[in-house]
């Protein structure tokens, strides 16, 4: 359905936009796809200095995401941790959003990402969350996982549950319902000169910073090597308790094992169930590397 807006390539690679897609002050030729990604229902572009992504969305949800979107934004952008929402406009089925472009200068590190989700988690506990999502993979709760699990009929994600859910029964609600990115993984990260900014907020949802926290870690720990896991782990807790050290001693360090193995349990059993068994989309390896993040750093902390 997104193609549906935009034309095919001319011979230099680039769309062209129907003149309803966009406002006056917007070019509509020349745009350079950037990101497919494994998520069919978005297109990214770029132009000189805009970045325009185009995602469907069923209009019964659309003014949640306009809310959510516009909140977080002006919430972070002036923190220099999000990008500048210059326009946004939901356009049935297309919610239509251009951000200011950012310029990469390096990779990351784990301590950066870190510092950077928890400056993000402080800044987001003012705004009213006006945004939920019908899915089991954000809120599934380990009763929840106990009646799904016996069901899976894919041997390696039924056991790898069951070690899971053995962990995730500890897992208790700990701190105050806010918004939360919930797909921090490598694509959604970019360091700039002004420090690291978190982009891709669509996914964003009311939740818990210490699931958030867990959903990252389980999103982008390089899980093949215990030794590289651990160090990415410890860095990139360093990292948060730099902003908050007070919530770590509290409450999160004796929670953290509970929120990693639920998360493990979000992603792979509540993928399983949303999917109905079916496996073959383009984002399973990636479920299936953060159920092997999950299993491996349960056993190793």
């Amino acid at each position: 359905m997104i193609k549906k807006i935009f034309s095919n390539q001319n011979k230099n690679g680039y769309y062209s936009f129907e003149h309803a897609i966009l406002p006056l002050q917007y070019p509509i030729n020349n745009w350079k796809i950037i990101g497919k990604g494994l998520d069919t229902n978005n297109r990214v572009f770029e132009r000189n200095n805009l970045i325009l992504k185009i995602t469907f969305i069923e209009s019964f949800y659309s003014s949640m995401y306009v809310n959510a979107l516009n909140d977080i934004h002006a919430t972070l952008h002036p923190l220099n941790i999000a990008p500048k929402l210059q326009w946004m406009e939901y356009r049935e089925p297309y919610l239509i959003t251009i951000f200011d472009k950012l310029e990469t200068v390096g990779y990351p590190t784990a301590f950066e990402i870190g510092e950077t989700l928890a400056k993000a988690h402080i800044a987001l506990q003012e705004i009213p969350v006006k945004k939920s999502y019908p899915w089991i993979g954000f809120y599934g709760t380990p009763d929840e996982f106990k009646i799904i699990i016996p069901q899976i009929t894919h041997q390696e994600i039924r056991k790898k549950s069951e070690i899971l859910l053995s962990k995730a029964e500890k897992y208790q609600i700990v701190e105050t319902h806010q918004y939360i990115h919930r797909d921090l993984n490598p694509t959604n990260i970019i360091k700039t000169n002004n420090g690291l900014n978190i982009i891709d907020w669509d996914m964003a949802h009311g939740g818990y910073c210490i699931d958030d926290l867990a959903m990252s870690i389980c999103c982008l720990a390089p899980y093949k090597n215990n030794e590289s896991l651990l160090d990415f782990y410890f860095e990139f807790i360093n990292g948060y308790r730099q902003y908050k050290n007070k919530e770590w001693i509290c409450t999160y360090e004796k929670n953290i094992i509970p929120a990693i193995a639920i998360a493990g349990l979000r992603q792979a059993v509540g993928g399983w169930f949303t999917d109905k068994g079916d496996l073959s989309n383009p984002y399973w390896p990636n479920i299936m590397n953060r159920l092997n993040t999950s299993i491996k750093l349960c056993k190793l902390l």
